[in-house]
């Protein structure tokens, strides 16, 4: 995450009332999806012409993957089917906040293939329907000249709420946003699958700022850039796991940007959140839609707009079985524990603001600093408070920002 220094709903829907509330209709056969299919592993629909350079190896497509031309809600969305998947990291894996795994259901809905652009966005604030986005760098592509096919940043949640509300969308929540970039929950580490990213694979590792969507091939369900280019907001309230909060003060955004170095940021499981009214140049957002009537799993049903499993017993995660109210590691016995995982990370640990924050070398990152920050060959480590009071102080050091942890920043210093 940027802000949020570890590598980070019930949403109603209102009666359909054309597509004004971020629902969509079926547009016919071909874009609905049987709701027999319980569990979709649907894999990337990527452009099968890539190089052997970008190649990787993908899990097996289902056959009820959507590309952006066979099953759309409307020109530049993609259908995503309804199913069952694993939220989350395995015990043992993943950063503590994505823990437990747990299953979550996810209804049929259309998603933007690509995140929403700066010429797009210029049309909603034209219209007096959205702010402009803000100029808090160089690189908000809203005031770059040319930049019209970027993804928009610089704009905080309301901004982006404001759009999907002006073109008849809503924000993906977590589960929708993950679920699509996993291809379904196929265990994918990236949306393209499980080989690192690259800068020919997606766009990380780029000092120039964003790339315009679609310079990469696609990842799971047709979706470009779901991992890359500009982390994206969604819907959902950050707690633990496996919590679905009503309220909270931090946002959960998803996915990782041109601005980071490091592959971790980029796995569709990390989970970044921030306080709704930040922006940077690193964030944007893209839009989806519910499919109406919504369309649950087998197993599933709608209850109150929300599709929830009505049979059978919720999937865990490797040993772990369910126990009658809660996955829990098996014992010798072959059976569930009846005492739940202790909790092992308290989301009051990121932030402190009453912290000191202390400053100390760490040559063994002066390589990293010598390479890739000409000029700035000392790391420094900075911890205690929060992010913004550490970035703050790494700025006024003069020194550039390489990598956050949990509760530290770390950067490279002329000495």
């Amino acid at each position: 995450m940027e802000p949020r220094p570890s590598t980070t709903l019930v949403l109603s829907l209102a009666a359909f009332v054309g597509c004004s509330d971020g629902a969509s209709q079926p547009s016919g056969p071909s874009a609905s999806v049987s709701g027999s299919t319980s569990v979709v592993t649907a894999a990337s629909v990527a452009t099968a012409t890539a190089t052997v350079s970008q190649a990787v190896v993908e899990p097996a497509v289902a056959e009820q993957s959507a590309t952006a031309s066979s099953a759309t809600g409307e020109p530049g969305m993609v259908l995503i089917p309804a199913g069952f998947f694993l939220i989350g990291s395995p015990m043992g894996n993943g950063n503590p906040e994505e823990r437990p795994a747990h299953e979550r259901v996810v209804g049929t809905f259309y998603m933007d293939e690509t995140e929403v652009t700066a010429g797009a966005y210029a049309k909603c604030v034209a219209a007096g329907k959205c702010a402009e986005s803000k100029q808090s760098d160089e690189f908000c592509s809203g005031h770059m000249t040319g930049h019209d096919d970027h993804p928009i940043n610089c704009v905080n949640y309301e901004d982006a709420t404001s759009y999907c509300a002006f073109v008849g969308k809503r924000l993906p929540n977590e589960a929708e946003w993950e679920y699509a970039a996993s291809g379904g929950g196929d265990g994918r580490t990236f949306s393209w699958g499980n080989a690192d990213p690259t800068t020919k694979n997606t766009c990380f590792a780029h000092p120039g700022g964003s790339c315009p969507v679609k310079s990469f091939p696609a990842g799971a369900f047709g979706l470009y850039d779901m991992s890359g280019n500009v982390w994206e907001w969604t819907s959902s309230w950050f707690a633990l796991f496996p919590g679905e909060p009503a309220d909270g003060t931090r946002k959960v955004f998803k996915g990782g940007s041109w601005s980071r170095r490091w592959p971790k940021w980029l796995r569709v499981k990390n989970r970044s959140h921030w306080e709704p009214q930040k922006e940077n140049s690193w964030l944007g957002f893209r839009c989806v839609k519910t499919q109406l009537p919504l369309e649950c799993p087998t197993d599933a049903a709608d209850k109150g707009g929300k599709c929830e499993r009505v049979r059978g017993e919720p999937r865990c995660e490797p040993q772990f079985g369910w126990n009658g109210s809660a996955c829990t590691r098996i014992g010798a016995d072959g059976k569930p524990s009846a005492k739940p995982e202790a909790r092992t990370f308290d989301p009051s640990e990121i932030t402190d603001p009453t912290e000191s924050i202390s400053m100390a070398r760490t040559p063994k990152d002066d390589p990293d600093c010598e390479k890739n920050y000409p000029g700035k060959p000392a790391a420094y480590r900075w911890t205690g408070n929060t992010w913004e009071a550490r970035v703050k102080l790494v700025k006024e050091r003069g020194c550039t920002r390489r990598d956050n942890g949990t509760k530290w920043v770390s950067a490279c210093c002329r000495s």
